[in-house]
C-alpha cells in the first residue's frame, strides 16, 4: 500500500469495499487496519506472534480500539 497525493486520491489498495463500506470505518482508520491484516498475513506462523503498533489521535477511535 502507498499514498498518491492530489485530489481523488490517497492509500492506494486499500481494500475499501471492505473496511469502509461494509465494516464502517473511516478511510483513514481503514489504512491502520489494513497494515495490521497485512503484517498478520506476511509473517511466518500465521502472525501469532506479539506486536507494538503506535498510533495519534488521528488514527484512534473507541471503534477502532475495540
Amino acid at each position: 500500500m502507498y499514498y498518491a497525493k492530489g485530489d481523488n486520491r490517497g492509500p492506494w489498495d486499500l481494500d475499501v469495499e471492505y473496511w469502509v463500506k461494509e465494516l464502517g470505518f473511516s478511510k483513514t482508520q481503514a489504512v491502520v487496519l489494513d497494515l495490521i491484516s497485512e503484517l498478520k498475513a506476511r509473517t511466518p506462523g500465521g502472525g501469532d506472534e506479539d506486536y507494538i503498533i503506535w498510533l495519534d489521535n488521528l488514527f484512534i477511535s473507541v471503534k477502532l480500539l475495540s
